[in-house]
């Protein structure tokens, strides 16, 4: 099995969240004073109230929670507890927050990670586009059948690239390629966490504005590096030949090679669709400090030795043209495509409406997800 030490550079700050999609909740699981949120555990906070106040203090503490009374809820547990001593976490945050922030997926012991299955996940994207494009047996028009594109009800078309996916990627386990890229977890430094508050730019009428009420907190991993380990079983590609298709794929340097080109590719569209819109639209200043960052990510991994690294973007604020439907726009007829757009967008708009219509990012515009991958042991 070849294991290749992998660094791994956050360039802009990255979110990848629980499963479930747990959320702290205002009040109750953090705190906002001054400029400090502090978040603290509600075990901790029944512990101490006890100790101090006694049972009396520690049932109306229960009965506040139980009857949802929380605002104000601080100034009664400053009875009995110093938050600043409680909170295992701070963030400073001078500015108004929401009732909710989103935590950091964590290992065990309560360390922040960049979960390796979700890099796995947008590599999986890439070779999946490359594959469409590149593949020497014909096989790009198999998606360019609209049965393989879902399911037909009369001549409504339910989307889903389920067939797509088994078809260039493999059928089963036996035969999925991606089983032989086996990508660690990266464990990152807690002290490093930020919290940030996502925007979102929508198109109304001829005019590109931050939708006001649309907002999410977010705790993210700050620019940092760290490193991990992908492992890649040769022995086992080996044995596994008749079964697995493009293993050459899995070549370290050709990896980086798809990955950089595809993050590439879909920055360029992003600045040719700004571009278009600016013709037509006026757009917030939101959009031009966001595309000014975009160009800066561009300019850097323009510049990639791509035999060693590679950018890519992950975890959550990636938005829909940076995940596995993207191909569907890029490749498809003009016809078939505004067939998906109909099915994947949440409303109907008409087909002059540009999809997706909305971008999410930081405040003053920064990208979510941008990480440099670079091999520690190929020459």
């Amino acid at each position: 099995m070849s294991h290749h030490n992998i660094k791994l550079e956050i360039l802009t700050p990255v979110h990848i969240g629980t499963s479930r999609e747990e959320t702290w909740q205002k009040n109750l699981d953090f705190f906002h004073e001054g400029d400090t949120v502090y978040v603290v555990r509600q075990d901790d906070i029944f512990r101490e109230i006890l100790v101090e106040g006694g049972e009396q203090a520690l049932a109306g503490y229960s009965a506040r929670i139980g009857s949802q009374r929380i605002e104000g809820l601080l100034d009664f547990i400053s009875q009995y507890v110093d938050i600043e001593e409680l909170a295992y976490l701070t963030f400073d945050y001078s500015r108004k927050i929401g009732n909710e922030i989103k935590p950091l997926l964590r290992t065990g012991l309560g360390t922040p990670i960049l979960a390796g299955s979700s890099i796995k996940g947008s590599i999986r994207t890439a070779i999946l586009k490359y594959l469409m494009m590149n593949d020497q047996n014909d096989q790009r028009e198999f998606f360019r059948r609209e049965d393989n594109l879902g399911r037909r009800r009369g001549r409504k078309l339910s989307y889903a690239d389920s067939d797509i996916q088994r078809h260039y990627l493999g059928r089963d386990p036996s035969e999925d390629l991606f089983r032989m890229l086996q990508i660690s977890d990266f464990d990152t430094d807690e002290e490093k966490t930020i919290l940030r508050k996502t925007q979102t730019v929508n198109l109304y009428g001829n005019s590109w504005n931050i939708k006001q009420p649309v907002s999410t907190f977010l705790e993210c991993i700050n620019l940092q590096t760290t490193t991990g380990r992908i492992q890649i079983p040769q022995k086992q590609i080996e044995n596994n030949q008749r079964n697995l298709r493009r293993t050459d794929l899995l070549h370290p340097k050709k990896l980086f090679e798809i990955i950089n080109e595809y993050t590439l590719a879909l920055l360029d569209k992003e600045f040719e669709f700004w571009d278009d819109q600016e013709e037509n639209t006026h757009l917030h200043e939101f959009i031009h400090d966001y595309q000014d960052k975009l160009d800066e990510l561009y300019q850097l991994a323009d510049g990639f030795d791509t035999s060693k690294s590679c950018l890519l973007r992950v975890g959550a604020g990636s938005g829909w043209d940076f995940i596995t439907g993207r191909w569907t726009k890029d490749l498809l007829d003009s016809r078939t495509w505004e067939n998906i757009k109909s099915q994947v967008r949440r409303k109907r708009y008409s087909k002059d409406v540009p999809f997706p219509k909305s971008r999410k990012a930081l405040e003053q515009g920064m990208p979510l997800g941008f990480v440099k991958l670079t091999w520690l042991n190929i020459k």
